[in-house]
Parts: structure tokens; C-alpha cells; sequence
């Protein structure tokens, strides 16, 4: 089972993260520049002073990436890239399912304490034809199998989880929503479902 503290952490923010890397670095980057914040107004308002902050933080630690490789897949909220090292792909996420980034990044470190075999590395930042993004390093996986949605059921359930509708779940002891664990999004290899493209919130 997870570890109660650990999801502690990450939805309280206070920091102490157990996972370690540009992820917990951004993200207490953005809890100490948002101490500083006037009360924005909106959920818009406090992303897009976020969104600076991290400019800061990119310009600062020299995070920009410009090449990210040959695109093979695209999207409102993310591109996904080959790169030179076939193990890994590269995405690069606007954002787009998160009222702010720190969602975003809160996000990430969710889904790296569930599904650790598809963990998602923060490597930097993009900022092409003035879109910013969060450049995502994630293994390649290549399915054998198609998902059964009782099985995918069965295996969250052991997590923790319960089936909501669809391809959504709820973690109760936390109150955390895990959606959109459809079948390009789930891949099985060898009778073991891995985690490609998850989406978390906290209620």
C-alpha cells in the first residue's frame, strides 16, 4: 500500500518531499516565490503568475530545451517526441487539465509514488511559439496485450482505489481522483499494466 505521509507531502506542499529532482525543486521553487504573491483572484490569475515564477526558475538553472526531437504524437495538452535514447519518449505538457502548476507537478509526483515503472523525469522547460511547457521524460513501453477494465479494476483496487465511472477512480483516504485510464492509456506488457498518461487531482 502507499504511504500515507508521502501523499501527505506532495498535497500538503510543506516540502520534505521524499522524491528527489527537478520535480520537488519546481515545486518548492513555486511554494516560496508564491509566499511573495499578491491573493490572485482566480485559479487563471495564480497560474499565470506560476507560469513566471518557473520562467525564472528555467532562466536561472539554464532549463530550456529547444530540440526535443522528432514529434510522433500531438495534442491540446501535451506532445509526446522520439528521441536519440529509444528507452525514453519526451513530453511536453501545457498544462492544460490543471487549474495551476503547481496541479501540474503535484500531478507528476502522484503519479511517480503509484505507478513507479512508467515514472516521469522533469528535465525543463519549453517556451515555442510562446506556449510554455513542461518537458516530461518518460520509459517507453511497448504493449503485448490490449487492457481488460475489469482487471485494470481489480489491480487499483488493490492500490487503494475505487471505481468511480468509466475510466475514472477515487482514492478515498486522501481524496484524490485518478482519471482517464483508457486503453491507450494503460498498456499491458507480459500481464502487467503500465501507466503511461495519467491524470491526478486532489479534491
Amino acid at each position: 500500500m502507499i504511504n500515507k505521509n508521502e501523499t501527505n507531502k506532495i498535497i500538503g506542499g510543506a516540502g520534505g518531499f521524499t522524491e528527489k529532482g527537478l520535480v520537488a525543486d519546481a515545486k518548492t521553487y513555486l511554494r516560496n516565490a508564491c509566499k511573495a504573491k499578491p491573493n490572485a483572484e482566480s485559479q487563471k490569475q495564480c497560474k499565470a503568475y506560476e507560469e513566471e515564477a518557473l520562467k525564472t526558475f528555467a532562466t536561472k538553472n539554464n532549463l530550456w530545451i529547444e530540440d526535443l526531437g522528432i514529434q510522433f504524437e500531438g495534442g491540446s495538452e501535451q506532445d509526446v517526441y522520439f528521441t536519440e535514447d529509444t528507452n525514453y519518449v519526451l513530453k511536453a505538457n501545457t498544462g492544460l487539465f490543471y487549474q495551476t502548476w503547481t496541479d501540474y507537478l503535484n500531478n507528476l509526483m502522484l503519479h511517480n509514488l503509484f505507478f513507479p515503472a512508467t515514472r516521469y523525469e522533469l528535465i525543463g522547460f519549453n517556451n515555442s511559439n510562446e506556449q510554455f511547457k513542461c518537458i516530461v521524460k518518460q520509459p517507453v513501453v511497448i504493449a503485448d496485450d490490449i487492457i481488460d477494465t475489469k482487471e485494470l479494476q481489480s489491480f487499483l483496487e488493490k492500490l487503494g482505489f475505487e471505481h468511480k465511472r468509466a475510466n475514472d477512480y477515487y482514492y478515498p483516504k486522501q481524496n484524490i481522483i485518478l482519471e482517464d485510464l483508457h486503453d491507450e492509456n494503460v498498456l499491458i506488457y507480459k500481464d502487467i499494466p503500465y501507466f503511461i498518461d495519467t491524470v491526478f487531482y486532489v479534491k
